[in-house]
């Protein structure tokens, strides 16, 4: 998983156990997060903050 994701999702499809995803992934904003090893930029952050904004967001600029 190397894009920004949604926890609460993941773990409804059976991707994630809750150990792995507390373990294994970074949280970028509250409910969203993204794997230990992917580099965190502005682009995966603007990513990240559509999804917290439950995807009505607008990223400008």
């Amino acid at each position: 998983m190397g894009q920004p994701f949604i926890g609460r999702e993941a773990l409804d499809a059976g991707r994630l156990t809750s150990h792995r995803l507390r373990t294994n992934h970074t949280i970028l904003f509250p409910g969203v997060y993204v794997a230990a090893d992917v580099p965190v930029t502005a682009h995966t952050k603007a990513r990240a903050a559509h999804l917290w904004s439950r995807r009505r967001g607008i990223i400008a600029g």
